[in-house]
């Protein structure tokens, strides 16, 4: 009498089962990939409207938003006069107002490291950003612009505003009331991502060496918006993610996201050119923005 047939897969089945399982994971990993990408976009909007109820909370009690930066009499930028307004009331109190940013009595502040300045798609390896004077600055990914470079006009890539005003919301030392925002505050820029400093980006690749140390208490220089080339080098027709050297740059696909001066939050496409990002930077240009 013959033996019964034991049970199993053939070498055939089997390879057949792997490729079947090799399909199925090629086809869900990019899935995955886009569902965390949009969570993180998402967090970081969420980040940004908190920065716009801080900014509002600010402007309720004093009439003003901060300056870019002030003296006081100690440097310090428009984030500090905010920290009670984002729950860091205790990192608040550990600022000696009299000393600059990076005095010795507050390069242990500055060293911070607040979730909520960080987008979440700057890449996890870089956690905070260069030494400075002996400690590790905490990062901030999201800035104001002071105004719009000169040179942009000078060299004829952009007209003059019909104002001729090219400030923006945050100007140096002088605080902003609404009503210096007469070119609406839902039309008008108040921050923007630049992240990943101090580590230097270029049109999507880490680039080096990196630049000086800068950090969410870094006070000095004001960011302006420059635009950018097709290399990523500054003075441009581009409007972001072309470089992160004080320019608007993120990681996520295809554009950045920005809070308005009304607290609203949008994500802008990186193919809106730099005239239309001028215009919803100036504050009083008197230019006509366009759908974006």
């Amino acid at each position: 009498m013959r033996s019964p047939r034991q049970g199993g897969f053939t070498l055939i089945e089997l390879l057949v089962v792997i490729a079947i399982i090799a399909v199925l994971v090629g086809l869900l990993v990019p899935a995955v990939q886009k569902v965390r990408a949009a969570a993180q976009r998402m967090g970081c909007a969420n980040h940004l409207k908190n920065w716009g109820l801080a900014f509002h909370n600010h402007l309720s009690a004093t009439e003003r938003f901060p300056a870019i930066w002030s003296l006081n009499p100690g440097m310090h930028n428009w984030s500090v006069p905010l920290l009670p307004h984002v729950e860091q009331e205790n990192l608040f109190k550990q600022i000696n107002p009299v000393q600059d940013w990076d005095g010795a009595a507050n390069l242990a502040a500055a060293a911070a490291r607040i979730p909520l300045f960080i987008c979440p798609a700057t890449p996890s390896s870089r956690e905070q950003t260069l030494a400075y004077k002996g400690v590790t600055l905490g990062p901030g990914d999201y800035i104001p612009m002071r105004d719009v470079d000169a040179n942009l006009f000078s060299r004829g890539i952009l007209p003059l505003p019909p104002t001729g005003d090219i400030n923006g919301v945050l100007i140096e030392r002088v605080p902003t009331r609404l009503a210096d925002i007469s070119d609406g505050t839902s039309n008008t820029v108040l921050l923007g991502e630049d992240c990943g400093r101090s580590s230097q980006y270029k049109n999507g690749k880490l680039v080096g060496p990196a630049f000086e140390p800068v950090g969410w208490a870094y006070s000095n220089p004001s960011p302006n918006l420059d635009g950018q080339d097709a290399q990523g080098n500054i003075l441009g027709t581009r409007s972001m993610n072309g470089n992160n050297y004080f320019e608007y740059y993120s990681f996520h696909s295809g554009g950045c996201n920005f809070l308005n001066c009304d607290g609203s939050v949008r994500f802008l496409a990186e193919s809106l050119p730099i005239s239309g990002m001028a215009a919803l930077v100036t504050r009083a240009g008197g230019e006509v923005v366009q759908g974006n």
